[in-house]
């Protein structure tokens, strides 16, 4: 191979790397703005149980369309507010207990739960998106739910 040909073959590959290159910095990864358009609603509530309030555990949201799921901690007087906003659309609602997990007693230290912390209050069709027939329809706005369990 003569040393001219040798630098024109040389002189391409770069070209071509270097086309390559300025390609790939040009079209990025994609993730220039809110590449997902869904309507999207923001979800706030109160949840009772047999007309008492809901205040310990979590409630979940899992939508009928796709089975993706939303969910809440409970705080006090049964209120909840899931974090980010989620897709319009017809949710199941199921409801968990609160942690069995050591719990933390008036003296500071961890300890047991007794069993009236571990009664599990919420209903047992409530537990399963299987067996719950609570459903909610979640619109593009704001939605301030009251779900009353029985």
């Amino acid at each position: 191979m003569s040393l001219t040909r040798f630098v024109i073959y040389k002189l391409d590959y770069c070209l071509l790397l270097s086309a390559f290159l300025l390609a790939s910095v040009l079209t990025g990864c994609g993730g220039g703005g809110d590449v997902d358009k869904t309507p999207k609603g923001k979800v706030t509530g109160k949840v009772t149980v047999g007309g008492a309030p809901f205040a310990k555990g979590s409630i979940h949201f899992t939508s009928e369309k796709d089975g993706n799921a939303f969910g809440a901690e409970m705080k006090a007087e049964g209120v909840f507010e899931i974090a980010a906003p989620i897709p319009a659309g017809s949710y199941k609602v199921t409801l968990s207990p609160p942690s069995l997990g050591p719990i933390k007693g008036a003296d500071g230290q961890m300890r047991p739960p007794t069993a009236k912390e571990m009664k599990n209050n919420v209903p047992k069709k409530y537990r399963s998106t299987a067996s719950s027939d609570k459903t909610v329809e979640i619109k593009a706005s704001d939605n301030e739910l009251t779900i009353d369990l029985k």
